[in-house]
């Protein structure tokens, strides 16, 4: 990256201290129990992030939380795209929106996110064949081939499954271009990761062999064909072959169980904690401020998935259940 560890010690200085104010699980459990969605909020809106905002508008505050902090930090880290891998996903939804809205006809504007690398008007000039130096490329290339394939198949999910690819290609090829080690591993782990949930969620459908071969990605630890071979074999399979990681026993347990997803979101979760644990024990280096984005991320996630069930009245242990697996409890 061209830049000493050093360099980050101001960043990692202030990740610390925003991380100290973010809400905690123990709020979110709190909010949970909350007689209404009014009520939960209140709870919540000591924290920074809903600092004079009404409950009605958390979605879009929310939002904006997140975007600037995507902002902060590439304004403390020089600006190098250290966030990207973090907000590919964002492009990919919008892409997605962009392709799907296309060949339907119909206006999804209000589907698309802020947040992201890109905008939403140059990704649309990009898949239409003008090249924008602001446009990852893989994501231009995987947009013109989504909308070619969608025309011919008319399969919504393999607009998915397509500009899914681009992503996990582009977090990977962002790491490795900055060349943090502690921001490859979690790209790999993220990764891996998105590769045994789908081999799961395939299983549990039935899905065949064919569907398999497409929608692995060889940008983790294991190639595409390793993965579809494990998966003609079953969970035993997909757990023999996971059990190679360095997290691999850990993983391959609630693999056993084929009923409940969310035994596997807890165990995701906790691997991940302890991956950003590990890093932001380091005073110096990028660590402190990667771990600090992927809580914040979790921060969001948690805070939406509570209003949300509140607003539409789920129960208090079904969002219970939900923060588990969200914070790996």
């Amino acid at each position: 990256m061209g830049r000493k560890d050093t360099d980050y010690l101001h960043a990692s200085a202030r990740t610390s201290y925003l991380e100290n104010k973010m809400v905690t699980e123990s709020q979110l459990m709190r909010a949970a129990g909350a007689g209404s969605v009014q009520e939960a909020y209140n709870i919540l809106s000591s924290n920074s992030v809903f600092k004079d905002r009404k409950w009605e508008d958390y979605r879009t505050t929310l939002e904006k939380d997140l975007t600037d902090t995507y902002t902060l930090i590439e304004d403390i880290t020089g600006n190098i795209g250290l966030t990207h891998v973090f907000r590919y996903h964002i492009d990919g939804h919008n892409m997605k929106v962009i392709v799907k809205s296309r060949q339907t006809g119909e206006d999804r504007s209000d589907l698309y996110k802020s947040g992201g690398t890109v905008s939403v008007s140059n990704m649309e000039e990009a898949i239409g064949g003008k090249h924008l130096d602001s446009v990852n490329r893989v994501l231009a290339e995987a947009g013109a081939e989504a909308v070619k394939r969608f025309a011919q198949t008319g399969d919504p999910q393999t607009v998915d499954l397509i500009i899914d690819a681009a992503v996990m290609k582009m977090m990977k090829g962002k790491a490795l271009k900055l060349g943090d080690p502690l921001l490859i591993e979690y790209v790999m782990t993220q990764i891996d990761m998105i590769n045994i949930a789908t081999a799961l969620r395939l299983m549990r459908a039935d899905a065949d062999g064919r569907m398999a071969e497409k929608v692995f990605s060889d940008e983790g630890s294991f190639s595409r064909s390793e993965f579809k071979k494990a998966f003609s074999e079953g969970y035993d399979g997909i757990r023999k072959l996971v059990k190679k990681l360095d997290y691999g026993e850990a993983v391959s347990k609630p693999i056993e169980n084929t009923e409940d997803v969310i035994f596997f979101e807890i165990m995701k979760e906790n691997i991940m904690s302890e991956l950003f644990y590990r890093m932001r024990v380091w005073a110096f280096g990028t660590g402190p401020v990667i771990s600090f984005l992927y809580f914040k991320e979790r921060e969001i996630r948690g805070c939406r998935f509570v209003l949300a069930s509140k607003e539409f009245n789920v129960s208090v242990k079904e969002i219970e259940r939900g923060l588990s697996g969200i914070y790996g409890s």
